[in-house]
């Protein structure tokens, strides 16, 4: 697996709402704040850093809710989830991200990600449980 991704994504509850960024570039579809890890980089300070960098949250109490690996290509994805954090819809890297949105997780958008879109689902229909880490989750 020498060209596996390992990505950190977050799910970032407020009011009902989650928070999802629209990159500036490519196909500028929605997606969960977060991105692949660096060198030598855990995927819990991958998280803190991916959120701040698109959303400009610091200080954000994140829990780790699932461990994906990927179908379509050799990876993984570590989902963290919180809802403890003051949010002004600030965007920190305006050469990365259009656009920071609240969106209805019980009506997802057309344009949001497909496999980010699935992760999700699973998380709004408690499919994820509190079991943490599954190394047998596909996405």
């Amino acid at each position: 697996m020498n060209n596996a991704s390992i990505g950190a994504f977050a799910i970032l509850e407020v009011q009902r709402k989650i928070v999802v960024v629209r990159h500036a570039n490519g196909e500028r579809k929605l997606s969960l704040p977060g991105g692949g890890l660096e060198a030598g980089e855990t995927p819990t300070r991958a998280i803190v850093r991916e959120v701040w960098e698109e959303t400009g949250l610091s200080d954000v109490a994140f829990r780790h809710i699932g461990t994906f690996f990927l179908r379509k290509s050799a990876g993984v994805v570590f989902l963290f989830h919180s809802r403890e954090f003051c949010y002004e819809g600030e965007v920190a890297d305006y050469q990365e991200i259009a656009d920071v949105v609240l969106i209805d997780p019980d009506n997802l958008p057309t344009d949001l990600y497909p496999a980010q879109r699935k992760l999700i689902e699973r998380w709004r229909n408690d499919n994820l449980g509190n079991r943490g880490y599954s190394p047998f989750d596909l996405l």
